[in-house]
């Protein structure tokens, strides 16, 4: 189990939880008078929240990781017509363990798997945000 990604993962349900997906209440001038002209997709906002709304920048990234993670799921599943593929899996482990915090014999349903493979799962998920994250960042950093 990668800690870090754990620790990540579980601010990342908690905020969500207490936060939901609120909007920061930004402006379209102050982004246009920041970046001097229109800002770049997907760059997170130089505007502090107000009175705590909404999810801090590290929980964010992870909702976009999951959320990318999801996509490709839905993609893949789409185009098999079979069993959920493995990210589709993964989300759905993601939903359960850290945002609605199910006991772990629902967990096991929502991962389609027994105990013996349920941790081998958990590191796939842990290793397939870190991935994600790693491509986020990547692409902030153009």
């Amino acid at each position: 189990m990668n800690e870090k990604i754990e620790g990540l993962l579980v601010d990342w349900g908690e905020q969500r939880r207490r936060r939901g997906l609120m909007g920061t209440g930004v402006s379209p001038l102050a982004g246009l008078i920041e970046w001097c002209g229109a800002p770049p997709r997907g760059e997170p906002s130089s505007v502090i929240l107000t009175g705590g709304a909404g999810m801090g920048y590290a929980a964010s990234q992870v909702d976009g990781a999951l959320a990318a993670m999801e996509r490709r799921g839905a993609l893949l599943d789409e185009q098999s017509n079979a069993s959920p593929c493995l990210d589709s899996l993964l989300v759905q482990l993601a939903y359960a363990r850290y945002l609605r915090q199910k006991p772990l014999s629902e967990q096991l349903v929502a991962a389609r798997c027994g105990k013996s493979v349920y941790y081998e799962r958990l590191d796939a998920l842990h290793a397939a945000v870190e991935r994600e994250l790693k491509v986020r960042l990547k692409r902030s950093a153009w």
